[in-house]
Parts: structure tokens; C-alpha cells; sequence
């Protein structure tokens, strides 16, 4: 329930939103810039690069693929996240959540893994992040698969915590195989009160 109302959300903003900016501007271009204002690429499939780690070592790594980015800017730190897909661009692979920062509107960017998923099987992750921003806080809601490998099934083991970035982040694992993150928002199954989304404040 929780997740549909996410994705009802995400689909009126596309659906009705995005339009009617283009309706206000007919003449000008999709891709047109403002004056003196310039095009950076946050998060290019097959080129841009996140910080890796594996065996204790960290390296560059080349993402194949980014999944549901989003931007918002809080208190003049604007703040890009995205799913992080390395070797496919399916759900069944292995993903971390990229967070990408500027301090200085866009001028340079810090990237950071804020939830780095278990490397234990494929079913162990969480994707898809949603962000919500309330005040100087930002939370990101996360979809979870568990180890039967079917998506939003509330029975089963449970699943491996991703491990996350961040002083604020606290992590617990719930025993029907939704992971929830974070000390933030938690969103409910009306039918069954379990928890369905997950919410990790950066």
C-alpha cells in the first residue's frame, strides 16, 4: 500500500506536473538552459563512477546503470540520489544507493554510497529510492526484496541489513523480510500493519 501511494505520487507529478511547465513555455526548447547556467551530468550510464568497496578497499567503480534519480536542495546543500546498478540495469543485481552532493550550487560534487547492500545474495538489498525532505532533513524511502526473491512479500526469511553511510543512521531488520533504515519514516500496510517502506535519514 505504502509503495503504491509512493508511485501514485511520482506518476501525478509526471503526469500533470511536467506538462503544465512545458504548456507555460511552448516555444522554447525541452533542453534549453538559462543564460550563463550550464548542463552536468550527474549520473551517466557506463561512465560516471562511485566510490567501491570490496575486501576492505575502495575503488572507482563504473556504474552500468542509474535507476529513479532525484534532486532536491535543503538548506543550499543540493542533494542528487539514485540507485547505483553495476553490471545490469535489472532489479536482480547487485545495487547500492549513490548519494551525490554540492555545497557551492552546483559547482563541484562529493559523491558517497549512502546504503551499501549486502554482498551476501542478490535477494539481500534494498533499491528504488524515494527522497521526502522535511525541514533540514532529508529521508529516503527504499524498497525492500527478501530471500524468496519475490517483490513485497511479507513472509519468508529475513534479509541481510544494508549497511549505511552516515552518523544519524541507525538499521533494523524486521522478521517478515522488510527492512527498514533509519530513525525516520516507516510507512504501513493497511491491510497487514507491517512495515512496507523503509526510511533512512541522510
Amino acid at each position: 500500500m505504502g509503495r503504491t501511494v509512493v508511485g501514485a505520487s511520482r506518476m501525478f507529478w509526471l503526469t500533470h506536473f511536467v506538462p503544465l511547465l512545458l504548456a507555460l513555455r511552448p516555444n522554447e526548447p525541452a533542453h534549453a538552459l538559462a543564460p550563463g547556467s550550464s548542463r552536468v551530468e550527474l549520473f551517466k550510464r557506463q561512465n560516471s563512477t562511485v566510490p567501491f568497496e570490496e575486501n576492505g578497499e575502495v575503488r572507482q567503480r563504473v556504474v552500468h546503470s542509474f535507476r529513479l534519480p532525484a534532486l532536491v536542495n535543503v538548506d543550499g546543500v543540493m542533494v542528487a540520489i539514485a540507485d547505483a546498478r553495476y553490471d545490469t540495469s535489472n532489479d536482480n543485481s547487485l545495487i547500492d544507493t549513490v548519494v551525490k552532493y554540492s555545497v557551492d550550487d552546483g559547482e563541484t560534487w562529493e559523491t558517497q554510497i549512502a546504503i551499501k547492500n549486502s554482498r551476501v545474495s542478490s535477494a539481500s538489498r534494498v533499491v528504488d529510492p524515494t527522497v521526502i525532505v522535511k525541514g533540514n532533513k532529508i529521508y529516503v524511502l527504499v524498497g525492500s526484496y527478501n530471500s524468496s526473491r519475490s517483490y513485497w512479500t511479507a513472509h519468508g526469511a529475513r534479509v541481510n541489513c544494508p549497511v549505511l553511510s552516515g552518523e544519524a543512521m541507525s538499521q533494523q531488520c524486521f522478521p517478515h523480510g522488510i527492512v527498514a533504515v533509519g530513525t525516520g519514516l516507516t510507512v504501513f500496510d493497511q491491510r497487514q500493519q507491517q512495515p512496507r517502506l523503509a526510511g533512512a535519514q541522510l
